[in-house]
Parts: C-alpha cells; structure tokens; sequence
C-alpha cells in the first residue's frame, strides 16, 4: 500500500478502531439465523472485514448468537425467554490480521402474549392463548374455534411444555379407562412399552424426541394410587363396578405377609422405572410409602365412583405420615433411587442409552451419557431369571460385539435399598436376577 507516495509495512497500519452495530434491539418470535443488526468497523485504510464472537468480557450469552458474514443473528429460538438482556462480545478483523474486539449489549423485545396474573388464561410461547383447564382459544377467546388440549404446544418442543406420559404409567401398573388391567410390575409382560419409556422414545403425548418433556410415572392425584392398584390387582380380573372389594383386598393383604411383601417388591420396581428412566419423573405425595386413598378411583369430590358413595372424601385423600416409618424400606429405596438419579447424568441425559427385552418380563437398560454408564436389570416375573451363561462376558444382546462394549453383566454393584447410592468396590459377576426385582450396575 502507498500513502502520499512513502511505501510502509503491513504492521504498520493502523488496526480497526471500532465496530458498529446496526441495531441491538430484537423481537422474542425471532427464528434461528433470524437478523439481528448489520455490523461495520472503523479503520482508516479502508479495509474488507472478517467478523467473529470473542471470547472475553461480555461475552455472556455468545453461544445463543451467530455471526454470517457482517450480520449479527439469533442462533436459538428465544420463544418463553425470562432474560430481555443479552450481551455478546464480537472482534473485527482486517485484512492485515490486525483486529479490535467490543463487547455488546442486546435488548429483547417482547411481542408475545405473556401470562397475566388475574387471570387463568396463560400464552404458551407462540401467542395462542389456553384456558386454564387445557383447552384452546384463538387470541381473542372465542369459543368457536376451541381445540382439545395444548398439543401444538407440546409439539413446538422449545417452549418446555410437556406431557404425562400416559403411556409409560399403563404400561408399568396397567390401564384403567378401557376396563381393569395390570401392567409389568403385575407381570403383565409390557415389554416393548417398558423399552420405549426407558429410553426416553416419543409417546402418545410427546413427538417432539426432547425426553424431558415426557412425564414418567405411575401415581398421580387421580385413579388409583400405585399400592391401591396393586391390591385390586391381588383379586384380578375385575369388571364393572368393584370398589366395594378394597377392604376386604386391603385385609387379605395384611393379614398375609407373602402378599403384602409381592407388593412391597412391585413398589419398589415401579420406582426404578420412574426414577431411572430417560424422562422427567413425577411421584404422587405419599406415593414414597404406599398411600392408600381407601381404593377410592378418582378422590377429588364426594361421590359416587366404583360403587360406592365416598361422602368423608378428606379422609380419602389424608396422607398418614406414620407410613413412612411402616414402610420405611420402600421409602428407602425411593430415597436411594433419587439419589442415584440426582448425582449420575447417565439418568438424565442419556443420550447414548439403549433397553431390549431379554425374556417375558425382563429388561436390559443400558443408561450413558458421554461422563456414565449403567446397566440395569428389571425382572418384573414371577421367577428368578438366569443370565444365559454365552452371554456372561458381553454385551447381553445389545447388537455390539464383545470388543466393542467391555461392559456387560459385569460391573460395580449399586445398591440404593438404604436411602444412599452405594458403589462396590470391586467388580461383581451377576448370573440371576431375583423375580420381582431390579439390579443396578455401574461400569
């Protein structure tokens, strides 16, 4: 380059001097590569400018942002943001390689519908506005164009709007609306739903393939709580209007303690399939140490339901505190599973994990995510399953060879039945899981 006829060296020209920013301001329905602002720089020579996020002070919240050419862009959808400031960093290159960095502070604009605190109305992300109980209404609340449920919520998959997993609640205990069922835990054999669920694999009300957003569990605040199922189950098949059996069910159960004791283990196993699946579990209040509500199917008003008029519904619905000592060994695995769930992400965003059926009843779940790895055996039947003895140093037919996976009925024995994750120290061979029950090992 010449200047006034002297020719001078690259490294001394003069870096940029500033960057701008066309505009800071941007909308919450901006779409991902959606236009921010234009940037330039100031430099006296004149240059072609490279443009880049910088690391460095403020460069808070660079990684929702993305730079194509000289346009600053939305690199996530920002649909429910909290936050209506962001700030970035971004650096300017000439072309000399002489650069200048800026931090940035971007202001998002709401345009969306929030929800109003006098009101039950609520806007999920996109603008359309749902009644209290579900139902949807167009922006200016007709009726006439009501829909069932919030399912394009749902379905959007970035608002955080999820979905029980009805699915996943039959499938463990049984059904109800389509008459009495049983499900695993009652050796019912719902192999293939059980392996859907445990890997987090899309349900009836999630097709979004985000697995947070499915509601695993198996008790919620109406039917029947999970050891209230169990009982009934004891005197299945049941039809019709049997409600007017619990007692003497409920009697039968403690006055045996084989039964009670069936029930204790289907408790518990029900609880590992919550609490370890790839999901978001949900647990009833007392669900921890087998609540009972009388066998009461639906408790939310004195009537009559199953036969039966429940006119002390509040006793019903009472939560005997004294349970949890009672049960305490039930409570304890609750406790230890949670535990387990809480300090190992292979539960929780396991995204390499993998689940077959290896017999009537029986599951392999292999939970990994990219720090852990766990394998779980379920034996929701009624016998002892042996491990086939080929399968003893591999994989247990997950579809890898044994140079591939160096883990397979081998590992550290995990034990939560205390209310705390215990880890053996040293290697265990497992050969046969007890029926009724599961066996957690970690590799």
């Amino acid at each position: 380059m010449r200047t006034s006829g002297v020719l001078m060296p690259i490294s001394s020209l003069p870096s940029p001097s500033d960057i701008a920013l066309s505009d800071s301001i941007f909308q919450d329905d901006i779409s991902p590569e959606g236009f921010i602002g234009e940037l330039s720089s100031k430099d006296v020579d004149g240059s072609t400018f490279t443009y880049a996020l910088a690391e460095g002070e403020g460069a808070v919240h660079n990684e929702l942002f993305q730079i194509k050419g000289s346009q600053l862009q939305a690199k996530n959808m920002f649909k429910c943001a909290t936050d209506t400031i962001f700030k970035v960093r971004i650096s300017t290159t000439d072309e000399g390689g002489l650069s200048y960095e800026k931090p940035f502070i971007l202001h998002l604009k709401n345009v969306l519908e929030k929800p109003k605190a006098d009101t039950l109305k609520v806007s999920i992300c996109k603008g359309d506005v749902y009644d209290f109980h579900g139902k949807e209404y167009e922006k200016a609340g007709s009726n006439a164009s009501q829909k069932p449920l919030a399912t394009s919520a749902i379905a959007e998959g970035t608002c955080g709007v999820g979905a029980f997993d009805d699915d996943f609640r039959d499938a463990v205990k049984g059904g109800e609306y389509s008459g009495f069922q049983l499900g695993q835990v009652q050796s019912a054999n719902s192999d293939s739903k059980i392996v859907s669920a445990l890997i987090g694999a899309n349900n009836g009300r999630n097709s979004t393939g985000i697995s947070g957003l499915a509601l695993h569990y198996a008790e919620c605040h109406d039917n029947y709580t999970l050891f209230d199922k169990l009982v009934y189950s004891t005197i299945a098949p049941l039809s019709g209007e049997f409600a007017e059996k619990f007692k003497s069910a409920y009697d039968a159960v403690m006055a045996d303690e084989n039964k009670l004791e069936l029930i204790k283990k289907e408790e518990k196993l029900a609880a590992a399939y919550v609490l370890l699946s790839q999901g978001t579990p949900f647990i009833n209040g007392g669900q921890e140490f087998m609540r009972t509500k009388k066998g009461n199917p639906d408790s939310y008003a004195a009537d009559k339901k199953g036969g039966v008029f429940w006119d002390n519904i509040d006793n019903c619905n009472a939560i005997d505190l004294k349970m949890k000592k009672t049960y305490s060994d039930v409570y304890d695995v609750y406790r230890g599973l949670i535990a387990l769930r809480r300090n190992y992400n292979a539960f929780t965003d396991g995204t390499k994990s993998t689940a077959k059926t290896l017999a009537k009843g029986v599951t392999l779940y292999n939970a990994k995510s990219d720090s852990y790895e766990f394998e779980v055996y379920f034996n929701a039947s009624n016998a002892a399953y042996t491990i086939p003895s080929a399968n003893l140093g591999g994989n247990l037919g997950l579809g890898f060879g044994k140079a591939d996976v160096s883990f397979g009925a081998r590992g550290n024995l995990v034990e939560v039945s205390s209310g705390k994750v215990e880890i053996a120290k040293t290697e265990t061979l497992v050969q046969k899981i007890p029926a009724k029950s599961f066996v957690i090992l970690k590799k």
